[in-house]
């Protein structure tokens, strides 16, 4: 799915640069003997998630990657805003049992019930990751975790993610192992989120921007803007 290069060894001494590229490393608590891991990661995210047409994949895609090296990952949902007038989000679930499936958010006094309520809000108002010990979780915290404990899952990583333009997003993860999620695996994702977060904002950004033209010049003429076949004058 991905390959790391080794860099050619150098006998000269890291450069005042590289020392501060190490030093911002420490900032995810991070270990330098994880960087080819993580920089694996996050040029797959660049390289061929941001690429992708299906957003279905690039989840199946990232959890191998984290799954490839040692991030246990078996279950993984997003939850993005959209600006439509038929829904507003779109929420994408994904299991090691079944792939990659959606669901569109309804507009309406429900879903913003159910919103309150959820794990997300939470984190969206905390503006902090949640890592919950299924274990040790009552049932009645949020309405997802008899679920999650039912389908024998261990540990439930819930991420917020704003986009620059203030939307409120989110990305779970849930693993069975029997450990959990480790310090290892939780340093890793630290690290590769904000590749993550850009790439997910790009793709919503733009699937905003084909809605908009879809509505206000139709289908056709719509595709051909996006393509360049159409300019100004």
């Amino acid at each position: 799915m991905f390959e790391r290069v080794a860099a050619p060894l150098s006998s000269s001494p890291p450069s005042r640069s590289a020392a501060l590229n190490l030093g911002g490393l420490e900032n995810y608590g991070l270990d330098p003997a994880l960087l080819p891991d993580a920089l694996a990661i996050r040029d797959w995210l660049l390289a061929e998630a941001a690429r992708a047409v299906d957003l279905g994949r690039v989840l199946s895609g990232f959890a191998g990657c984290l799954n490839a090296l040692g991030v246990p990952v078996d279950r993984m949902t997003t939850a993005i805003d959209a600006l439509h007038s038929e829904y507003s989000g779109i929420g994408r679930f994904w299991t090691l049992e079944e792939g990659a499936t959606y669901q569109l958010f309804p507009h309406g006094p429900e879903s913003d019930r159910l919103y309150a309520e959820s794990p997300f809000a939470h984190v969206h108002r905390t503006r902090e990751w949640l890592l919950l010990d299924l274990s040790q979780t009552p049932d009645d915290r949020f309405g997802v975790i008899p679920d999650l404990k039912a389908a024998g899952y261990r540990h439930y990583l819930v991420v917020p993610i704003f986009f620059t333009h203030g939307s409120h997003n989110g990305i779970t993860f849930a693993t069975r192992a029997p450990g959990g999620f480790t310090e290892r695996g939780l340093k890793l994702l630290r690290f590769v989120m904000p590749t993550l977060a850009f790439v997910l904002e790009i793709r919503s950004v733009n699937l905003r921007l084909e809605n908009v033209l879809r509505i206000y010049v139709g289908d056709e003429p719509h595709r051909a803007i996006l393509s360049g076949t159409i300019r100004r004058g």
